[in-house]
């Protein structure tokens, strides 16, 4: 079996993201946030994808369109939040401490 590199996206599942947290970040906003997927998974189950965390993040935006306080704004700021990991390859399966050790030229030289 070959090991293929898959990127998440927004219809992967909690059950297959690769990483253990999820970061939720905001360009707008000094907003962010980082939830464990093993809570997000026994709240709202394994099985929904990331795009709706997502969804429940940028629900709290103070520029929201679903905010009721907000008017509703033709060219106003909207809600710019983002998985920080989306698009991201996946982390390594191992520690780099259990990694292969690799030869560098040029290193100590000889006597």
């Amino acid at each position: 079996m070959a090991d293929v590199e898959i990127r998440p996206s927004y219809a992967t599942q909690l059950l297959n993201w690769p990483w253990v947290l999820i970061r939720f970040r905001c360009d707008h906003r000094p907003r962010r946030g980082d939830a464990k997927l093993a809570a997000c998974a026994a709240r709202y189950g394994e099985f929904i994808t990331i795009g709706e965390p997502l969804q429940i993040f940028r629900r709290s935006c103070p520029n929201s369109p679903e905010m009721r306080q907000r008017r509703q704004q033709k060219y106003g700021l909207k809600c710019t939040g983002y998985l920080a990991d989306l698009g991201a390859p996946p982390p390594p399966n191992l520690p780099p401490t259990m990694a292969a050790w690799t030869v560098i030229d040029g290193g100590k030289k000889q006597a």
